[in-house]
């Protein structure tokens, strides 16, 4: 079992260098898929060991399976129906495989931390490295390293790579509530992970972090909230000293001041480019309403507005497109799963209060983007099962104290 606990470390430290390509093959998408096949190998020739796969986690891992299998086999374009269809079954079989390794809070701190770092490295490394020593797909190329102080890093476009931020700013967030490692090491990516979301400029990311930095609130008393209130200032205060722009304009005055104005919110082209979307997005499913649109069918299709709407940048909006009413169903189950957290009796309210804000708060960029197959979602649901089982378990440490 060691070495596919490595395998699985290894390939949570390939997600942050998702455009990294070696050998013309995606890095992270390579070695998720040789880790699920490893394990299926594993589960073929060793089952008389015992497979520990929880059940409610087998069905839902069927049921999703077999309703992209079905939007995939109606497509009139399989070929790209068959790329979306392989990375959101991977993503779910990645998950079942994550949640039968990770047995112990010592593997699921460890895990945290992989991922952590790595994400740490790769924004080192985007930032420093020569391009041409690397070997990336063509539409990162311009993304890598900071443009216009909108940091990408390897994860194709600021707003995924603010995503992940976030995510890492939760990482942190996890280990200091759940008394996982030091407080200073928690804190430390918890820091790092709120700067480099600052840093994506992303709004709907950031959003997601100003309602995540609620939890502090609760968990914290006036003489920490104060000295965490006292140092965050002088971030922002030293940040221009380190960050500019140019001689005369800093970040906050040039960017992040000036992405959250009234006028530039209602007005800009993402603004607009996005609800032209939604607006065709509505009406394909008013077209569509039972079985959604077949899977890759919407390649390259212009909608009315304009745009194209493969993508509604709105993760329940492609569910409803591509999966109609199954998809309503699922979305309603999400938020039911949700609820039954927020009032489970076997939780204590320090671990709902937890997983409610660190889901809603991942939850808020959705509204604004399509994230089903990006990575910090998936991780997202792995760490809210396992957090849920330790708890349950009784093997957490804050649990103890």
């Amino acid at each position: 079992m060691r070495i596919y606990l490595l395998a699985l470390f290894a390939v949570l430290a390939t997600l942050p260098f998702e455009g990294l390509t070696i050998m013309g093959l995606p890095l992270a998408r390579t070695t998720g898929l040789l880790l699920i096949l490893a394990f299926f190998l594993k589960v073929l020739f060793s089952y008389s060991d015992g497979l520990s796969i929880n059940r409610n986690h087998f069905f839902v891992l069927l049921a999703l399976t077999l309703l992209i299998l079905f939007s995939t086999l109606r497509s009139n374009n399989t070929d790209s129906a068959l790329v979306i269809a392989i990375s959101l079954i991977g993503n779910l079989l990645f998950f079942v495989i994550f949640c039968n390794l990770v047995k112990t809070t010592n593997t699921f701190s460890l895990s945290i931390l992989v991922v952590a770092f790595s994400f740490f490295l790769s924004t080192i490394i985007s930032v420093n490295i020569d391009t041409q020593v690397i070997q990336i797909s063509d539409e990162l190329s311009d993304d890598l390293r900071f443009s216009d102080l909108r940091q990408a890093g390897f994860l194709r476009n600021a707003n995924r790579y603010g995503y992940f931020a976030l995510l890492v700013f939760w990482c942190g967030t996890i280990l200091y509530a759940l008394k996982l490692t030091s407080n200073k090491l928690s804190l430390a990516i918890t820091l790092i992970g709120a700067v480099t979301v600052i840093l994506s400029m992303s709004r709907a990311v950031i959003l997601g972090l100003a309602f995540g930095l609620i939890y502090y609130i609760f968990i914290w008393n006036a003489k920490r909230a104060a000295v965490a209130l006292f140092f965050g200032c002088f971030v922002v205060l030293t940040a221009p000293i380190f960050l500019s722009v140019n001689q005369e304009e800093n970040i906050l005055t040039n960017m992040l001041i000036n992405r959250f104005q009234p006028e530039v919110l209602l007005n800009s082209g993402s603004t607009s480019a996005r609800t032209s979307i939604w607006q065709d997005t509505i009406q394909r499913i008013d077209e569509n309403p039972l079985l959604g649109v077949p899977l890759g069918s919407l390649e390259g299709v212009i909608g009315m507005s304009g745009h194209k709407t493969h993508e509604p940048h709105n993760t329940f909006l492609y569910i409803l497109q591509y999966f109609g009413i199954i998809g309503l169903i699922v979305i309603l189950g999400y938020f039911l799963w949700l609820l039954s957290i927020f009032l489970s009796a076997d939780l204590n309210k320090n671990i709902r209060l937890l997983l409610l804000i660190f889901s809603v708060s991942m939850l808020i960029p959705n509204i604004f983007h399509t994230t089903l197959t990006w990575k910090p979602t998936l991780l997202m649901f792995c760490y809210i099962v396992s957090i849920m089982k330790f708890s349950r378990n009784n093997t957490l440490p804050s649990s103890n104290s």
